[in-house]
């Protein structure tokens, strides 16, 4: 298989993507008359750069380096220099590419989507990608369409964590599905910058806060201390001690048992200042 480090332009586009709304091309009647020519004028301008064989947008362009380059290695490594005709392209739940953004990736670097033939079976997301990847959510026997069909029909519904972890972010989704092909997203978030190539940069944090109905219970610290023993500092770590002891003594006022009321506390100091 073929594995690219993501370029600074490609790291970015992901990032807009991620902060920004999930509709890239938002437009809607209540949409003002500027937004709605501007809208036009980018539509158009698309489908011209698409007739002269120029990418249909900047985003195309960046999009399909990446694709092109993994191309080229798949070719090189698995088809002796043979072009690879056909290719599907799955995205983060929380950025969903559109299908026309995906043809227009497809469509300049001249590759046949496959979820588009024989017939449309929609966008592909990574969740579902990597959960057909560990073998869960789709037929054994895929070469007898009809009997595919009636397998995936009675495969058990599920619901899912997917967690995914980079040098560049972490990322999560919720997700119930039945087969990979299908599924409703509950939750999806990506954390810029808490990727593996954080936990190199800069001093550890030294303080931590907590707070929450839930946030005094003793699973959730264990858990909150592994993930980040390597990211804070000794002292912030003593708002996570499960036990009582050795609690230094400058953090004995400040860690208080109920975490539920800290932010109206901080509110009505804030008032009280006004």
């Amino acid at each position: 298989m073929a594995h690219l480090e993501g370029q600074p332009a490609f790291i970015a586009l992901m990032q807009r993507f991620a902060k920004g709304p999930q509709d890239h091309c938002p437009i809607d009647d209540a949409a003002s008359y500027w937004d709605k020519l501007r809208y036009l004028k980018g539509r158009t301008q698309r489908r011209l750069n698409k007739a002269i064989g120029r990418p249909a947008t900047p985003e195309t362009a960046i999009l399909a380096d990446v694709v092109e380059k993994l191309q080229v290695q798949v070719e090189d490594t698995f088809t002796e220099g043979n072009k690879v005709p056909t290719a599907v392209l799955s995205s983060p739940d929380r950025i969903r590419l559109t299908e026309e953004e995906i043809s227009d990736v497809f469509d300049y670097v001249k590759i046949t989507n496959l979820m588009c033939i024989p017939d449309d079976l929609g966008n592909l997301y990574a969740t579902s990608a990597a959960f057909a990847g560990f073998g869960f959510g789709h037929c054994r026997n895929y070469t007898d369409p009809y009997a595919w069909e009636r397998e995936e029909r009675y495969l058990p519904p599920q619901r899912l964590l997917h967690i995914d972890f980079t040098l560049d972010g972490l990322s999560g989704t919720i997700k119930s599905l039945n087969s990979a092909r299908d599924g409703l997203v509950d939750e999806a978030f990506i954390g810029i910058n808490l990727g593996l190539g954080w936990l190199f940069r800069g001093p550890r944090i030294p303080q931590l806060i907590l707070t929450g109905y839930s946030a005094e219970s003793k699973r959730f610290k264990e858990t909150v201390k592994d993930a980040l023993y390597d990211l804070i500092s000794a002292t912030a770590l003593d708002v996570l001690r499960t036990d009582g002891t050795d609690i230094s003594a400058d953090n004995k006022e400040r860690i208080a048992d109920d975490f539920l009321f800290a932010t109206a506390r901080g509110a009505a100091e804030i008032a009280k200042r006004r």
